[in-house]
């Protein structure tokens, strides 16, 4: 069994490191704690979805949608996110250091 630092939703979290994705609907799902690194997720949808410790860093996030998402204490990190949209998101203590917004 592994033992990790942080909740039990993050150890059992899916992984999406490095995965190319664009145009997927992530919708209104759970993804508390997923690992988005270096993945491309150009126009994905992740609206009112629970991102609450996500890992984005490095990941494209192109005209993604997080209206509505919870977005709590997520690292977005040298993201790209231009043309994303975060109306109505939570981003309370989210990490945007040098992510690309132009």
């Amino acid at each position: 069994m592994r033992t990790h630092h942080h909740s039990a939703t993050t150890s059992s979290a899916p992984n999406y490191n490095c995965a190319i994705m664009p145009n997927t609907n992530f919708s209104g799902q759970n993804l508390q704690g997923v690992n988005f690194s270096c993945a491309d997720l150009s126009g994905d949808n992740f609206s009112n979805c629970n991102l609450e410790g996500a890992i984005f860093s490095s990941a494209t996030l192109n005209n993604a949608n997080f209206n509505g998402a919870n977005l709590t204490n997520a690292n977005l990190r040298s993201t790209n996110i231009i043309g994303a949209t975060f109306v109505g998101a939570n981003t309370n203590g989210a990490d945007f250091t040098c992510s690309m917004s132009q």
